[in-house]
């Protein structure tokens, strides 16, 4: 007695007979799964927000948010020194992370003194261009600027809310 096996493919699906049974397999399509963020939470801590996936997305630009680019949370002027140093508590749902961005007339940018915590206790201090290396974003988090003619014993620091 010999067996006859037949198989040929119809439209992606394959068919093969064997011994009078008939078996019909269909792939299935895979979906797109999107380049993963440069760092997400706990493993943004001590980054800068420009780092880079292999798709070129960073956590400022990259883009799982309605934007395509961070959400700013608040904003907070220096406590009345007139520097116009201001910060704002930055959030990239993308990279699930926060950091602080320092704006103000270019001439104080070597006077501002601002950071990024998060609730645990955990600051990160700038990296010297204009914005705070990440905190985890998984947890609340706030940016605090100081004014440019207090000295650190006086500690008068402006700070967003907690987001």
């Amino acid at each position: 007695m010999r067996y006859r096996r037949r198989g040929f493919i119809m439209a992606g699906t394959t068919t093969l007979a064997f011994c009078g049974l008939v078996l019909a397999y269909t792939p299935t399509a895979q979906a797109a799964i999107p380049d993963a963020p440069p760092c997400i939470g706990a493993s943004c801590v001590g980054k800068s927000p420009y780092i880079r996936n292999a798709d070129g997305q960073s956590c400022v630009t990259g883009g799982y948010n309605g934007e395509g680019a961070a959400t700013s949370l608040q904003t907070v002027d220096a406590p009345g020194d007139g520097s116009s140093n201001q910060v704002t508590l930055r959030w990239s749902a993308f990279c699930q992370a926060n950091w602080a961005k320092w704006s103000g007339p270019s001439d104080d940018a070597g006077y501002a003194d601002y950071f990024s915590e998060t609730a645990d206790g955990h600051i990160e201090y700038p990296e010297g261009s204009g914005y705070t290396y990440m905190v985890n974003g998984v947890q609340p988090a706030e940016a605090c600027v100081l004014a440019y003619t207090f000295s650190w014993s006086d500690g008068v620091y402006a700070c967003t809310n907690w987001f």
